[in-house]
């Protein structure tokens, strides 16, 4: 729903009015400094990507340009297999004013409420193998015995440059053009970011396939010693039951399979149609950064057996802080379940870190790791695997990083998760490619050249820490949005 003030005027309306404004009194450059770092409630209700299109509008920019402005604030580049991107691409190719591009949106809202994310991922209350393997499939196209994605955004990005450059007619003829376009390819458009969300998926799909080759490796030793035993069997007839392999553990539903033996192949199709289980590789995917991506940087130092009393000035003071607001949220919980209260009296920075090197690290704080927090990436990993949530490039790289370092034996060689190859999945989801002078950029091509990664990430987190800041992959599957619904709030 359009979050509008009392006047009926959407968010994007008053960050045009204000650059508008802006661009009456002042030059280019102080439109794009006011779009970037300016402090009105107008610009502060709307996130810099959003700024920086809309600029676009006022400063009448070519698509090309609104990119180049993006990619270098860190933002992702016009999507034009969304139908908000497309209809800017368009409006921007054509010439159109922003009240146009309002105008040719209302024109297409019955069409807009047709487009769903790809849907070959089940919508029931289970995904399986067989789904992701499904979507995978069927957004690729074979080359050179590979998987390759099928360039379909590139595609649409041109035939819109042909359509806005073919008629140079007036407004209604504009209107008129887009929504035939739109009609005839709404099977093109999705209401995500469908290039990272396959991406995600095929590496996704390298590591249960890993898994699936371990536990029928298992299976097939058990099958030849049936045959050795018993000459006269046909190795195509041979049953065995399904090993309790821990690989195994990433599927649900696997009982029936253990009641009784069953054939290599039956194993097989009873695998690829098992439900994943979210939640377990949700919780591999954290065993393997080592819980860093689960722990604040409080936990952090406690890990790291810091001296909480003899730290910098600045970061003593962040971390009291960060105490009161803890205690806070604990007195409220102790006075619902009738505890009793056990809190310093003294409210000095001193009294509350020596508080928490004593007590609250030891016992108090919620484990990073609790069921709670399991639950809530179970959800996270649903909602981008069916298409309702587009993931970050934080998220989408620290994801990859982990399936390309544990799948790496299924991967393909001109698949391995490397620089270049990241680099090739950023620019093709729309996303800066990596920059090593910016510091998570740096992170990652250091994680890539590492040796030994327990001793990397420790170290990583650990300098992070004294320094009072969060790890880079703290919780950032929190900050994944949905760019439909942000279109939808903001216009």
């Amino acid at each position: 729903m359009n979050k509008m003030n009392s006047q009926g005027d959407a968010p994007l309306d008053l960050l045009y009015a204000e650059l508008v404004r802006a661009a009456g009194s002042s030059d280019g450059s102080s439109i794009l400094d006011i779009c970037l770092h300016g402090r009105q409630k107008e610009i502060n209700a709307v996130p810099l990507r959003y700024r920086l299109i809309a600029l676009g509008f006022v400063k009448k920019l070519s698509p090309e340009e609104v990119n180049e402005r993006l990619l270098e604030n860190d933002c992702p580049r016009l999507y034009a297999r969304s139908f908000w991107e497309a209809s800017v691409i368009y409006a921007l190719r054509k010439g159109l004013s922003y009240a146009q591009w309002k105008d040719l949106l209302v024109q297409c809202e019955d069409l807009r409420a047709k487009i769903v994310p790809d849907s070959r991922i089940s919508s029931g209350k289970s995904i399986s193998l067989s789904d992701i393997r499904t979507y995978v499939e069927g957004n690729s196209s074979e080359k050179a015995g590979l998987n390759a994605t099928i360039h379909m955004t590139k595609e649409i990005e041109k035939e819109l440059a042909a359509l806005a450059s073919g008629n140079v007619g007036g407004q209604d003829s504009g209107q008129a053009e887009f929504l035939e376009f739109l009609r005839s390819n709404i099977e093109s458009f999705s209401t995500v970011r469908e290039k990272t969300r396959y991406y995600f998926c095929k590496y996704l799909l390298y590591e249960l396939d890993r898994r699936i080759k371990i536990c029928m490796d298992h299976a097939k030793q058990e099958a030849e010693k049936s045959l050795i035993e018993k000459t006269t069997a046909k190795s195509s007839k041979v049953t065995v039951y399904i090993p309790k392999d821990p690989a195994l553990k990433v599927f649900y539903g696997l009982t029936p399979l253990r009641r009784k033996k069953y054939t290599l192949d039956v194993i097989r199709e009873g695998l690829e149609k098992a439900a994943l289980a979210l939640h377990e590789i949700y919780k591999l995917y954290s065993d393997f950064y080592f819980d860093i991506p689960f722990l604040n940087w409080i936990h952090v130092l406690d890990m790291a057996d810091a001296d909480l009393t003899a730290l910098p000035s600045d970061v003593s003071k962040a971390l009291a802080n960060a105490v009161r607001r803890e205690a806070a949220l604990m007195k409220k919980r102790k006075k619902k379940r009738g505890e009793k209260e056990d809190y310093p009296e003294d409210s000095s920075d001193a009294a509350q870190l020596k508080w928490l090197q004593d007590k609250l690290l030891r016992s108090d704080l919620e484990d990073p790791l609790s069921p709670l927090a399991e639950r809530r990436g179970e959800l996270f990993l649903r909602k981008v695997l069916r298409g309702t949530l587009d993931l970050d490039r934080t998220t989408l790289l620290s994801f990859l990083l982990y399936f390309g370092a544990v799948a790496r034996s299924a991967i393909p060689a001109a698949h391995l998760i490397n620089r270049e190859r990241l680099n090739i999945i950023l620019e093709e989801s729309g996303f800066p490619i990596l920059d090593p002078g910016q510091p998570f950029d740096r992170f990652v091509c250091d994680f890539l050249e590492s040796r030994d990664l327990e001793a990397f990430l420790h170290e990583q987190a650990e300098e992070m820490a004294l320094s009072g800041n969060d790890f880079y992959l703290y919780r950032t599957w929190m900050l994944s949005e949905s760019g439909e619904r942000q279109w939808s709030s903001l216009t």
